[in-house]
């Protein structure tokens, strides 16, 4: 978040003063040959470059902005001058500087419980995403306020070491590192041991205010919120905490906020949920530092009934921390305050970005500027009576003006040599060529100077006056080499200050997953842009993307995704990511503050990265509304069904995703330090710590109106959000309850499915081509052979299909492979998309030894994609790349099955002969039998393998595999697939995890993969192997 700001220069005045300088001196250069004047011309037009080059080098230094409590001056510059040097906005606030009890072990953060946090900026999502402030607690009083760059990144410790990145930050200290030495020596700022930590933080005296009882009744109702503001109360920034009186008969969430006397909005401890059962109680909340205070509580209007309100009323800390501070001078350049009977050491903390060019000094005499947080500026001060001075002095500026000052005092006795010599020399620029003429006077020739009509000499007044419009030019330079302007450039893009000024193009329409891979990658395509999906996209091209690394996120740490991108409902179906190293993956790779996507959908997608990582966003800062995700989600940390860490605003969004890692997983977000609203989750959940059913980790962030199935996670715990049975999540009551709009918003097929999206109307251009209705074997063998059945057309099964007659077909050879064509050794590839919505083909036969490519699809293209398909009880014989669904295979198979006898020569397999494509959620039964490279589930493997299993009775001589024949190095087979040893007990090379029949028949052996039983596969426990729920 700390990033380099190159200051740009775009004064006007600049560029046109050497442009009129040089315009001047030109209408005194016409003399032809070499003199005086030209040479003297020729020095005043190099010292006007000169100066004009250095004036400009201090607008040029690099330096480092960072992120102030006061939002209002991001729009606002100022020059840099000799009584500004760094364009700071003068702003002396309590704010501005903090005493941290680093000696003493704790900072005062709170007041009253010691579970509680403290309270943060509301309106700087940015800022509070990487701002971290950790609990004060009865273990960790002193609490731990630290910035970082991302959640992971380890600050320099004061042994100057950095973590592992695995490892989780340690809620230990404020740490602060001498960044100007070389070796990075420890400080002399000892770490107090927990036992010696005092009771408490604040004072044991508390002043307290009356706020009266909240009347609901006066509240601000808007749609499904009660807004109840609270009487106004001053607290002269002192540590407060609010205290509210209730008692009530259910479970009532609060998002409580307040604003202070400058208009400024602050998020408090929101996801409050409270428990009543009648008895009165007493909600405490932490209050920020503020002059006035008023605080607003929200919470749904169907909790209205469940809670009554018997009073309001703040404890006000009378220990005051700011008495010790008192500001002297503070501008631009100087920044002074004394710091009175300080009790013990303490480390003052001035925030402001630390940056080269600062000094500091103690009673006078200078000592080191500590980085502290990574951010600020720091000194030790001891205890006492002591005024601290600090004062910014580059050494950039310095040059610039040095270089500007020598330049102007050569040009300056330049002109004054002008003068000099003009005066006693009386020498001539003329204006025009001079002519010389002979004359005989006295029998003696002489040469004689005539001069032309419109000559004249320049006398020494002119002379004068030139110089002195030179001094004047000269002095106006030397005033911008003092005073540089600063251009009005923007500290952050798309800040909301400055939304007002940004030109609103017209979306950049998106169509394809190639136009969304290039993103911020082409000029045309920037991070910036605002887009829009104009149809739903297959990405099943990704899997072979990048040698086999799939889809790259778009938007890193360095350059996030600052634009918005409207879904307008439509999905991307089968996004393949493959970056096990990676940190930050999904989708979109990290999106910043003030950027949006709404009402866009992940189907089976399947992301594997690090930390951080969500089919949707890994790392979110901006806000996400409206969208949804279901697939496979694996990494270490830090994982969600749709984000992997969240900072910002996500509201009405779900995931029905399979999660498997090692700590903070859950069905919607691994890590949440931001707010969620009105979401569900729903997939399955597989890790060792931190695992929620709706949120892995919850860090001061905000969840309401929000639930996750304890069923379908397997998980009974969240840190935040409510849980329920599945029978309860397929019901509308719990989400009326929380004030879900069930007319506009939401729909539900009550009992059957979770609540789904209301559909979005769509343009005809908007939706995918009409499907093309096959209720027939016989209407399947025209796709290829008839004009009306393309092979690139769109195909859904209406209904199971009887195959049993193609036993007689073609003189007994069958049902033809669609794309063979008679009479060529070749075929066509299968190009369109085929859904069987779960239907099967029973009894297929095909009976074509002499041929390659055999199967139901002879060959399938790499664009197309075929789901939801059953084939039962069928017979498959062929010559070469021969299987029981593809015979080829370049594209998508999800969710299909065979079951039955496949029977060739070389490259046989029970589902795929070849497979170059991708394979998900698949299995194959029966029997196969070759010669050579014949598998169970696939003959040959140059593709990948997800979550898939084979138990079928293989036979061959040669490179043979219970679950692949032979698996090439460019061929992935997942750990998630298995295959049945007791039916061939030969593991071979390339094939996955191998397991007994009696294995294979428990649900728990594939759940350790995070298979999905819940949405995806069904078992009889301990009786069959698993099956697709997609069929009945």
């Amino acid at each position: 978040w700390l990033q380099e700001d190159v200051l740009q220069q775009e004064w006007r005045f600049v560029w046109a003063v050497p442009l009129v300088t040089l315009v001047a001196v030109c209408l005194f250069s016409w003399l032809p040959r070499a003199a005086p004047g030209r040479w003297i011309i020729a020095i005043l037009v190099v010292m006007e470059i000169l100066l004009w080059s250095s004036q400009i080098l201090p607008a040029y230094v690099s330096k480092r902005v960072t992120l102030k409590m006061d939002t209002s001056t991001f729009t606002e510059h100022r020059d840099i001058s000799t009584l500004n040097r760094r364009n700071a906005t003068v702003r002396p606030n309590w704010n501005m500087f903090t005493l941290d009890f680093t000696m003493a072990g704790y900072n005062p953060l709170y007041v009253g419980k010691t579970r509680e946090t403290l309270c943060r900026l509301g309106y700087e999502n940015f800022y509070r995403g990487y701002l971290n402030i950790v609990d004060v607690t009865a273990e960790n009083q002193r609490g731990n306020l630290f910035m970082k760059r991302s959640f992971w990144l380890a600050r320099q410790w004061v042994a100057g070491i950095l973590p592992d990145k695995r490892l989780l930050f340690p809620a230990a200290t404020t740490v602060f590192l001498n960044d100007m030495t070389a070796d990075k020596e420890e400080l002399s700022v000892p770490e107090v041991s927990r036992t010696s930590l005092k009771e408490s933080a604040v004072s044991d005296e508390v002043e307290r205010i009356d706020l009266g009882v909240p009347d609901p009744t006066k509240a601000n109702s808007r749609s499904a919120k009660i807004e109840l503001r609270l009487a106004s109360f001053e607290q002269n920034f002192k540590h407060s905490t609010l205290c509210i009186s209730y008692q009530g008969t259910g479970v009532v969430e609060f998002t409580p906020r307040c604003r202070d006397e400058l208009g400024r909005s602050y998020s408090l401890k929101r996801s409050r949920t409270i428990h009543t059962h009648g008895a009165e109680r007493t909600l405490e909340i932490p209050l920020p530092d503020c002059g006035t205070n008023t605080v607003t509580l929200i919470y749904p209007s169907a909790s209205a009934s469940k809670i009554q309100f018997t009073g309001a009323y703040v404890l006000k800390d009378t220990l005051d921390e700011n008495q010790h501070i008192e500001i002297e001078k503070y501008t631009a350049n100087t920044v002074s305050v004394k710091l009175k009977d300080l009790p013990e050491p303490r480390v003052l903390t001035f925030l402001d970005s630390w940056y080269s060019g600062w000094r500091a000094w103690i009673d006078g005499e200078e000592v080191n500027i500590l980085k502290a947080n990574d951010a600020f500026k720091a000194v030790v001060v001891p205890a006492g009576t002591h005024t601290v001075a600090f004062t910014f002095q580059p050494m950039s500026f310095y040059i610039g003006l040095i270089t500007s000052l020598v330049f102007f005092g050569a040009l300056f006795i330049v002109l004054i040599g002008i003068v000099i010599v003009s005066c006693k020399k009386k020498i001539s620029f003329c204006i025009r060529k001079r002519a010389k003429k002979q004359t005989i006077q006295d029998g003696t020739l002489f040469e004689q100077v005539e001069l032309h009509s419109g000559q004249h000499i320049m006398k020494v007044k002119k002379i004068v006056l030139l110089l002195f419009v030179l001094l004047v030019i000269g002095i106006t330079l030397l005033a911008g080499a003092i005073v540089t302007k600063k251009s009005p450039c923007r500290l952050f893009s798309r800040s909301k200050e400055n939304r007002e000024e940004i030109v609103l193009n017209k979306p950049i329409e998106v169509s394809s997953i190639t136009t969304l891979q290039n993103i911020g990658l082409q000029p045309d395509l920037p991070l910036n842009g605002d887009y829009l999906l104009t149809r739903d996209i297959d990405a099943f091209e990704t899997v072979t993307w990048y040698g086999g690394s799939g889809f790259k996120p778009i938007g890193t740490l360095e350059k996030p995704f600052v634009g918005s991108l409207d879904g307008q409902g439509h999905c991307i179906h089968n996004l393949f990511i493959n970056l096990p190293d990676t940190d930050n993956v999904g989708l979109f790779g990290v999106v910043a503050e003030n950027a949006s996507i709404t009402e866009i959908h992940l189907v089976d997608a399947q992301v594997t990265g690090y930390f951080n990582v969500g089919s949707l966003i890994g790392n979110n800062c901006g806000s996400v509304s409206k969208c949804s995700g279901s697939g496979y989600i694996v990494g270490e940390a830090y994982l969600g069904g749709l984000l992997g860490a969240n900072a910002g605003e996500v509201t009405r969004c779900y995931a029905v995703t399979a999660v498997a890692g090692d700590s903070r997983l859950g069905a919607l977000a691994g890590l949440n330090t931001g707010s969620i609203e009105e979401c569900y989750g729903g997939g399955k959940i597989l890790g060792k710590a931190y695992c929620g059913g709706l949120i892995g980790r919850n860090q001061r962030g905000s969840v309401t109106s929000s639930f996750w199935d304890i069923a379908g996670t397997g998980l009974k715990l969240s840190e935040g959000g409510i849980g329920h049975e599945t029978s309860v999540m397929m019901t509308k009551r719990p989400y009326v309850e929380s004030g879900w709009d069930f007319t506009n918003t939401w729909e539900i097929d009550e009992g059957n499915t979770y609540p789904q999206f209301v559909a979005r109307p769509k343009k005809e251009s908007d939706s995918m081509p009409s499907a093309i209705e096959i209720n027939s074997i016989e209407q399947f063998q025209r796709i290829g052979r008839d004009k009306n059945f393309p092979l690139n057309g769109t195909y859904i099964l209406s209904a199971d299909l009887d195959a049993r007659a193609t036993a007689t077909w073609d003189q007994g050879r069958g049902f033809e492979p669609i794309g063979a064509i008679a009479g060529r050794k070749s075929s066509l590839p299968f190009t369109g998309h085929i859904d069987g919505r779960g239907h099967v083909i029973a009894g297929l036969v095909i009976h074509r030894p002499e041929s390659n490519g055999v199967g139901l699809f002879a060959e399938v293209g790499k664009d197309a994609r075929i789901v939801n398909l059953g084939l039962q009880d069928i017979s498959v014989t062929g010559k070469n790349s021969v299987g029981g669904l593809v015979g080829h295979n370049y594209g998508s198979v999800f969710s299909c099955f065979t079951n039955g006898k496949s029977i060739g020569n070389a490259y046989i397999g029970g589902l795929i002969g070849i497979q170059n494509g991708r394979v998900q959620r698949c299995y194959a039964m029966g029997s196969v039998k070759g010669d050579s490279r014949v598998g169970g589930l696939v003959g040959m493997n140059q593709g990948n393998i997800f979550e898939s299993f084979s138990a079928a009775d293989v036979a061959g001589s040669s490179l043979t595999g219970a679950l692949v024949g032979r698996n090439y190095s460019s061929g992935t087979v997942a750990e998630n697939c298995f295959w049945d040893r007791t039916v061939y007990a030969v593991n071979l090379p390339g094939d996955s995890a191998g397991r007994l029949t009696s294995e294979l028949y428990q649900q728990a052996t594939y759940t350790l993969k995070a298979w999905d039983f819940f949405h995806v596969w069904k078992i009889t426990e301990g009786k069959s192997y698993p099956s697709l729920r997609v069929f009945p």
